[in-house]
Formats: structure tokens, sequence, C-alpha cells
């Protein structure tokens, strides 16, 4: 299985590189990051057309995510991290592909003297032990994991 991983800046704004891309590489799988739209206005259609089944998890802004696979539909698992209420911001989803449980990441700056919010350090700290957890229990049922990002 290829799987791919591609921080796309703006799905939307990107459109047409994301596709000619998918076309030429032909992964079986794609994780996205940094979509930038609000769930509404995820390009699923002309994703579908170029072959791929897509769930996502979309923000305005600085965030959203995605995983594509190549014939079908992923089966969504989760959208979110496990035992984090207050993850508000689009930044993870997880679904299950061929025997695999594949997740997707985008993790926030957590550089304190770079960061314009310094509670994106903390937004980090919190993504990471929930991200942990959830692998924890994964990694303990047998299933084969992959947890892709930026």
């Amino acid at each position: 299985m290829k799987i791919a991983t591609y921080n796309v800046n703006g799905v939307n704004g990107r459109l047409e590189v994301l596709l000619s891309w998918l076309e030429r590489a032909s992964p079986d799988v794609v994780c996205l990051q940094e979509l930038k739209a609000p769930d509404a206005k995820f390009p699923a259609k002309a994703i579908e057309v170029a072959g791929y089944g897509a769930i996502w998890h979309g923000q305005k802004g600085w965030n959203g995510v995605a995983i594509l696979e190549k014939g079908r539909e992923p089966l969504l698992i989760r959208r979110g991290l496990a035992g984090d209420p207050d993850d508000l911001h689009s930044r993870y989803i997880e679904a299950a592909i061929d025997g695999m449980v594949i997740g997707c990441l985008y993790l926030p700056n957590g550089n304190l003297r770079i960061s314009v919010n310094r509670d994106s350090h903390f937004s980090k700290s919190r993504t990471s032990v929930s991200l942990s957890r959830g692998q924890r229990v994964r990694s303990n049922s047998g299933c084969l994991v992959a947890v892709t990002g930026d």
C-alpha cells in the first residue's frame, strides 16, 4: 500500500496541483493537512472524479485534515482527538483502510519563541498527550496503525 502525506496549504486554492499530483503519483491513500476550508467547501466531487473517495474534518482558517482512498471512500473511525473534548481545531481524522488504522494529524506549532499565540505551545502538548493515549489503545488491539501528518 502506497501511503502519502501532503500539506496542501489550502485545498481549493491548490486543487489543480493536487489533482495533477494524484494522477502522476497514484497513491493508494493520501492524508491531507491544512485544508483551510470548512466542511461544506471541501472539493469532494472533484476528488471523486479523480478516482478517490474522501473523508474530511474541515475548518476555515489554518486547519483541516482529510484522508483519501483510491477507488472508494475510507471508513471513518474518528474526527478529532480521542479524550480531548476541547479539540475544536479540525486537526485529526482517522479511518480504517484494508485492515489498517490510518490517522492524519496537523500538529499545532508549539515553538514558544515564534508562536503568535503562546497557547499553541500548550495546545501542541495537549494534542500530543491525546494522540499518545489513542495510539496506545490501537497498538494494544493488534491492528496495524499509521499516523501521518505535518
